[in-house]
């Protein structure tokens, strides 16, 4: 056997050389950084979706709550025979930051009260007049529900949702369909706007709500 093929012999059973070493960690330090990539991007997507996802589920929460209150605004039974002891529909508009943290621009209202007889799902003759009030405080929204004169101070009423950054007053409604920027004698319904934290920022959903009576004001 020739030198050189002894040779050749001792490098093909002395394993890899460090060059090839080093090509090899390379190649596999690529491969690790693209599936790292991957799965972190994976990761966000997933983490983004969750929030979405949530944030929906919030918003759709406050938006279903408040339909049901103000579109029953001013009903007084299937009987109807008393008249309710104040206000059917009542907007109090807000001036500080408690009701507006972001300080956004628009009519952000502190508080919405309506009165309503609640005659469903209630024993015969256990009807019974409803005082309902949605209060903004410090990014979260409250529902205060109270069959007396008012809803107490202290106590704002149960947490409907946080991340909350406004309620809106957009227009009122009247009987003729027209916007009306202050309450009209003929309102028959309400266009709010709820402003809300989202990952990317603050984020808004439009909606419009039809009062079933129509009430009147005093």
């Amino acid at each position: 056997m020739t030198s050189s093929s002894v040779n050749d012999t001792r490098r093909r059973t002395a394993g890899f050389s460090i060059v090839e070493l080093l090509i090899g960690m390379a190649v596999l330090g690529v491969l690790l950084a693209v599936l790292g990539s991957l799965f972190l991007g994976t990761r966000r997507a997933y983490e983004t979706n969750v929030t979405v996802t949530e944030s929906a589920a919030r918003v759709r929460t406050v938006i279903e709550f408040l339909e049901y209150d103000v579109a029953l605004a001013g009903y007084t039974g299937l009987g109807a025979a008393e008249e309710l002891t104040g206000p059917p529909l009542a907007l109090k508009e807000c001036h500080d930051a408690g009701c507006n943290p972001a300080k956004l621009p628009g009519r952000l209202l502190e508080t919405l009260t309506v009165r309503y007889v609640e005659d469903r799902d209630t024993a015969a003759g256990s009807a019974h007049e409803l005082l309902v009030t949605y209060t903004v405080a410090d990014g979260r929204l409250f529902r205060c529900e109270s069959t007396g004169p008012d809803c107490p101070q202290e106590e704002p009423g149960t947490e409907l949702a946080e991340g909350i950054a406004g309620l809106e007053l957009v227009n009122y409604r009247t009987a003729s369909g027209g916007p009306a920027a202050i309450l009209p004698d003929d309102v028959s319904g309400v266009d709010l706007r709820l402003h809300y934290e989202r990952s990317q920022g603050i984020a808004h959903e439009n909606f419009s709500i039809g009062l079933l009576n129509r009430p009147e004001r005093d």
